[in-house]
């Protein structure tokens, strides 16, 4: 990691500095999620491992952000890209790249190792539960670090959709 980046993750995390300090139940949470935002990395990944990951969550919406990738085409999908162009120095969004990721329930980011910009994102989408694969991403970008032990893209979708399978099927045997 370089300068710039160090210093952008310090102000990315002092910026973030009050997200997500408040309690929630991760059962409600996931059983209620409306929005989705889901982060690619650059990889090979197919519409049906995405959709292993997102079908679980039966969500209104999802947005899946592609960084450093071509895009994928899902329907029903809102699909946006990330370039180095949308980067500032310190290597975090500019204010118009980050006005459009908000008001999400919940933002899967997929990078391993975990990413800035991408992690960062994660932090000011308003989503009460922010999940990376990386079990090394600093809070307060996330708050859930799941570590699949999986290195390919389609296997931490399949691990992440059944975690989130198990805790709405979970919810819904308890109520």
């Amino acid at each position: 990691m370089n300068i710039l980046e160090k210093l952008g993750t310090a102000f990315a995390r002092w910026r973030l500095r009050k997200v997500g300090q408040e309690s929630f139940d991760l059962h409600e949470v996931v059983s209620s999620v409306r929005r989705v935002l889901v982060v690619l990395p650059p990889g090979d990944l197919t519409v049906e491992e995405l959709d292993l990951l997102v079908s679980p969550l039966s969500p209104e919406g999802v947005t899946l952000l592609c960084v450093g990738r071509p895009s994928i085409a899902v329907d029903g999908w809102e699909v946006r890209e990330l370039s180095h162009e949308d980067l500032t120095l310190l290597r975090l969004p500019r204010k118009e790249a980050l006005k459009e990721f908000g008001g999400y329930d919940l933002a899967v980011d997929l990078h391993l190792p975990y990413f800035l910009p991408s992690a960062y994102i994660c932090g000011t989408s308003g989503a009460s539960l922010r999940v990376s694969t990386d079990p090394e991403a600093p809070f307060p970008f996330f708050n859930l670090r799941y570590s699949t032990g999986a290195e390919s893209l389609g296997d931490r979708c399949r691990s992440l959709g059944k975690l989130f399978m198990s805790l709405a099927w979970g919810r819904r045997a308890c109520s």
